[in-house]
């Protein structure tokens, strides 16, 4: 059961170069939940201005009053109260009515309504109301 010296110190060599390929691999495949981007969204004009890192990426849309983010997920109000749903600059979804402000955490999208009330949406449809 005991190797020779050099089937060994090949063995060895080829779990070691494995190991560090598989390694390097790993560090160099980050996922982009683990990239550090800062996203932060704005105003101006009645357009969204998206910032990256504090470099401007991107605007887009028009009649907009309030906009929030997550990172994901950029919802805005317009100036008709409706919420839209923006994803890489392009209009995804717009639901909604009688709007003031919107805020977005964790994947839903909560509408503060002129009356007061707050909605939760998760994918474009109401969740609940409080």
């Amino acid at each position: 059961m005991f190797l020779p010296i050099p089937k060994l110190r090949r063995a060895i060599f080829r779990f070691f170069t494995a190991a560090l390929v598989l390694a390097i691999l790993s560090v160099l495949a980050l996922p982009p939940a683990m990239a550090a981007e800062a996203s932060t969204v704005r105003v101006k004009d009645g357009h969204i201005q998206e910032y990256v890192n504090g470099s401007l990426r991107r605007s887009y849309g028009s009649d907009i009053v309030d906009v929030s983010t997550d990172g994901e997920i950029v919802a805005a109000v317009t100036k008709q109260g409706h919420i839209q749903e923006y994803a890489n600059g392009s209009l995804h979804r717009s639901y909604g009515s009688d709007v003031v402000r919107v805020r977005v955490s964790g994947g839903s999208v909560f509408a503060d309504l002129k009356n007061g009330h707050t909605i939760e949406y998760v994918n474009g449809s109401r969740r609940r109301t409080f």
